[in-house]
Formats: structure tokens, C-alpha cells, sequence
């Protein structure tokens, strides 16, 4: 279901905490500069990957929560997001469909 312009509630969340925190912000940029000449880079997976390092939990009930919720963000989406608001020229990044997986902590 479609929430403030995003696919879902899920993938708006993900991309405020992302658009609106300075460290985390700052962490994507980084990655679009440091790979502008990769043509492999994929920003979208970049970011699944990102978020899912920083919400790791040891808790098996956190762990399994936040692993429900992130498997409905749309991570393409929020790559292309990023790119048009930091107006970067296409690097040929490949916002490749990222395949939704259940994460097994």
C-alpha cells in the first residue's frame, strides 16, 4: 500500500532515517563517489546491504522483526531517490531488481 509517495511504509521509513540523518546520508554519498566508475555498482543493493548491517540485532525476536519490515522496503527506489536529489549524472549504476530474501540470524 502506497504511503507519502513511496511503494510502502516500510520503504518511506527506511528512506527518511537514510535522507535525514547526516552520518547515514553521508555513508550513501560516500558510496556513489567511491563506485561512480564501477559499472557492476548497484546503489539499491549497496543500500539493503548498509541498512541491513546497521539493524543487526543479537536478540533472535528483534532480529526476526527487523528482517520482516526490511523485506518490504524497495531499496530501488530509494537509490533512485538518492540519485535525483544529489542531481549525480548516471554513472551507469545498475539499480538491478533486488531479490527480497529472508535474512537467517
Amino acid at each position: 500500500m502506497e504511503y507519502q509517495g513511496w511503494t510502502n511504509y516500510e520503504t518511506w521509513l527506511i528512506a527518511n532515517w537514510l535522507q535525514n540523518d547526516e552520518g547515514l546520508y553521508n555513508a550513501i554519498k560516500d558510496a556513489i563517489d567511491e563506485n561512480e566508475d564501477d559499472e557492476s555498482f548497484s546503489l539499491g543493493a549497496f543500500i539493503r546491504d548498509y541498512v541491513e548491517e546497521i539493524t543487526t540485532d543479537d536478540n533472535p525476536l528483534k532480529s526476526d522483526i527487523i528482517s520482516g519490515f526490511l523485506s518490504s522496503v524497495d531499496y530501488d527506489e530509494i537509490a533512485e531517490s538518492f540519485k535525483e536529489d544529489l542531481k549525480w549524472p548516471d554513472y551507469g549504476f545498475q539499480t538491478k531488481s533486488i531479490k527480497k530474501r529472508k535474512i537467517n540470524k
